[in-house]
């Protein structure tokens, strides 16, 4: 529960390998481009060193909707169903 910053390059030295899928849905504006856009979001980032898919907020999110928002993807990807 304490706050952790991390950089998507952190992160990316965090995996040796590159999991299909990285979802951050209880972290607030992971998929928001900070400053003024030039910078990548944080799911960008990591899409930009080889993750192949990456799930984020742009906006800030409670943590009762990101409960509810996380079961979408978890029960439709074991099923077969794709992220779009």
């Amino acid at each position: 529960g304490a706050l952790a910053p991390a950089t998507s390059a952190d992160l990316a030295g965090a995996f040796a390998g590159r999991p299909p899928l990285v979802g951050f849905l209880s972290g607030c504006r992971t998929g928001q481009r900070p400053g003024a856009g030039e910078e990548l979001s944080l799911a960008e980032g990591l899409v930009a060193r080889g993750f192949r898919a990456t799930l984020g907020w742009g906006r800030p999110v409670r943590d009762d909707h990101a409960t509810l928002a996380a079961g979408i993807p978890y029960r439709a990807l074991p099923t077969g169903q794709s992220l779009p």
